[in-house]
């Protein structure tokens, strides 16, 4: 048996390529991340950077790499704003086409890799300062593991950034009521356990925090069909034009609300190599 496949099985993968070369090929290439802290649609974008910027030193060349990387505009990010040199890894065909073209597009230097995050090649193990991952781990049932696998490509001072949906509290369930199926190729995945799990997969000086105060969304369609497509996406889209309201409130009076497990939409933690 191929060596790639059996180890994604041993992983107890959620997903698989076929799932995101379906997944991608209903997305569309995103929209460069600008960092502008007084407009609406740059606000969630603008809370990551402000948590990168507690962690990353600048100043210095060094390398980072994206597990999981398949049509992301982080990579352009990474290197625009804090000069790092820029790797992905991803283990779906489309993904890694989609990621070396949304390279090309956005004026940025770096190599896609195509491959099992699990197995890491001589050229990608133990090579860098920073691994980062958005959305990924929350799609193996054992997360410890995966988290582990993480840490391969770390060298001895490395550090990891992860960031998960937030699948408990509403927006779990909100996905669960939206597409059921979706919902099912995920890991509920809280701050505390977490943080219990990068503690077990070896690391040391974790920092979590939930992101934004709430927002709706859902995903509708793509790999996994659901009934009433057009109706859940008018309701999706109208629901999140109301929370963006709260955005607004936040940007211009500068007074921050709450950040919690039952109404925010994504967590992010940051962690460093034992």
């Amino acid at each position: 048996m191929d060596g790639n496949i059996e180890s994604q099985k041993n992983s107890a993968d959620k997903t698989s390529p076929e799932y995101w070369d379906a997944f991608w090929e209903t997305n569309q290439i995103p929209d460069e991340i600008v960092i502008n802290k007084k407009h609406i649609n740059s606000y969630l974008y603008t809370e990551f950077d402000a948590f990168f910027r507690k962690h990353i030193e600048t100043g210095q060349e060094r390398k980072l790499i994206e597990l999981g990387c398949g049509n992301s505009v982080w990579l352009p990010y990474f290197f625009k704003n804090f000069n790092l040199i820029i790797y992905g890894l991803d283990y779906s065909d489309l993904g890694c086409q989609r990621s070396r073209f949304i390279l090309k597009k956005y004026n940025t230097p770096g190599k896609i890799f195509e491959g099992d995050l699990f197995l890491p090649s001589d050229e990608l193990k133990g090579k860098f300062d920073y691994v980062v991952s958005f959305g990924v781990i929350e799609h193996f049932r054992d997360t410890v593991e995966v988290l582990k696998a993480h840490a391969q490509y770390l060298n001895d001072t490395g550090k990891i950034f992860v960031s998960v949906p937030n699948m408990c509290g509403f927006p779990g369930w909100y996905q669960k009521v939206m597409n059921r199926a979706v919902f099912d190729t995920h890991m509920p995945i809280d701050n505390n356990y977490l943080k219990n799990a990068l503690q077990k997969a070896g690391f040391k000086n974790i920092d979590i925090q939930y992101v934004l105060p709430i927002a709706v969304s859902a995903q509708i369609d793509g790999a996994h069909k659901t009934s009433f497509v057009s109706l859940k996406k008018f309701l999706t889209l109208n629901l999140s034009r109301l929370t963006k309201i709260l955005w607004a409130f936040e940007i211009y009076t500068s007074l921050k609300l709450p950040r919690t497990r039952t109404l925010s939409p994504a967590l992010i933690a940051y962690a460093e190599k034992e």
